[in-house]
């Protein structure tokens, strides 16, 4: 007989691939035991053990969000969904996947367990993820529906406290910007979580570009006063938050010289990505040869999937080197002591031409340096 054939290195990956997704699966099962241990300084929150200022870093238990259970994710990094065992990587091993499959193994008690008690502990782990993940795709279907339901019964944006919010807080003038943005509606009556009752709220449409269907809701809750003024709403934390499977989508603002169609745009176009609608619209106001998208969340411009290729410009906040926001654009270390490459080469790796515009240094951010509010 012939000695067996040797391992290539394609076969160790898959294998090293499907033992941390069978490691991450025991530890989901075991995940109300292990959150404290990986955040201790948390506390229980409804369907999630969270920690960090403001609840920055969030562990789920059961189903029911965004996210499966046993998901961690770090907000201030970008909000990015992490399997547990990464979670272990992360906050008990430095960084090293290598060290957390060890410790996961201990923790779970399997660094002995061979054989039939090994397989069963697996067919137990794939059954669970095989429900879990039914689970999750009805949750999606139902968050998919409501995000759709809030969009089609909403009211255009012109002429609405939405439009008032954005010409009178944000010093946006939609008449001179040439367009009030199809992706911007308005509706008076949006649940808010925070204050447990239904709210006015400027809700915007995600899309991925290429595909038909919109796909989640931005809902940037209000206050309307007697006055008329309309501004953000008091004591709302977060007063922006989205509904449905936003990573990788768009609010679509303005249409720049090319005048085209989002989904027409062509190869070489020029496109702009703001954090916000409201830096985004700032942008267009100063320049209006541009085409212009808001992407939601400062961890959202390096996922966004463009049908082309493009010049893509970053229009980036002016914050402190190192921190969370600047780290998800430029790459480097987290604070856990992770390296992100950020979203720039993230872009990059698809292909794109992409660079940062950034407002004058006096300048927290593109829509203060609209309304001219220069930093204490």
């Amino acid at each position: 007989m012939g000695d067996a054939p040797r391992k290539t290195a394609e076969d160790w990956r898959r294998e090293r691939a499907e033992e941390a997704r069978e490691i991450s699966d025991m530890l989901t099962d075991r995940i109300e035991e292990l959150a404290p241990i990986l955040l201790p300084e948390g506390v229980k929150a409804g369907r999630e053990w969270r920690a960090g200022s403001k609840g920055s870093k969030s562990i789920i238990l059961a189903s029911g969000g965004r996210h499966r259970r046993g998901t961690y994710t770090d907000w201030e990094q970008g909000g990015k969904g992490q399997s547990p065992l990464f979670a272990v990587a992360e906050l008990i091993c430095n960084g090293s996947m290598r060290d957390a499959v060890a410790w996961s193994r201990s923790f779970l008690g399997i660094e002995k367990m061979h054989g039939d008690e090994l397989e069963l502990a697996r067919k137990r782990s794939e059954e669970r993820r095989a429900a879990e993940e039914k689970r999750a795709a009805a949750a999606a279907h139902k968050r998919a529906r409501t995000a759709r339901g809030i969009w089609h019964n909403a009211a255009p944006l012109e002429g609405s406290p939405a439009a008032a919010y954005l010409e009178g807080s944000r010093g946006i003038d939609l008449a001179r910007l040439g367009t009030f943005p199809g992706a911007l509606r308005y509706r008076p009556d949006v649940y808010c979580k925070a204050r447990q009752g239904h709210y006015p709220a400027m809700v915007s449409s995600l899309w991925r570009l290429g595909e038909p269907k919109m796909i989640a809701v931005h809902r940037t809750f209000l206050d309307v006063h007697e006055d008329g003024r309309v501004t953000k709403a008091a004591g709302v934390d977060p007063v922006r938050s989205i509904l449905g499977s936003w990573p990788g989508a768009v609010i679509p603002l303005t249409r720049g010289e090319a005048g085209t169609r989002w989904k027409d745009i062509k190869e070489g176009e020029l496109v702009c990505l703001g954090e916000g609608i409201e830096e985004g619209l700032s942008v267009a106001m100063v320049k209006p040869a541009w085409r212009c998208a808001a992407v939601g969340f400062v961890g959202n411009f390096g996922q966004v999937l463009l049908p082309v290729w493009c010049h893509v410009v970053l229009a980036v906040n002016n914050d402190a080197v190192g921190s969370p926001a600047h780290v998800a654009i430029y790459g480097g270390e987290t604070p856990g002591g992770r390296r992100v490459p950020g979203a720039i080469a993230e872009l990059e790796d698809k292909g794109h031409v992409v660079r940062t515009a950034h407002p004058p240094a006096e300048f927290a951010d593109w829509n203060d340096f609209l309304r001219g509010i220069r930093r204490e």
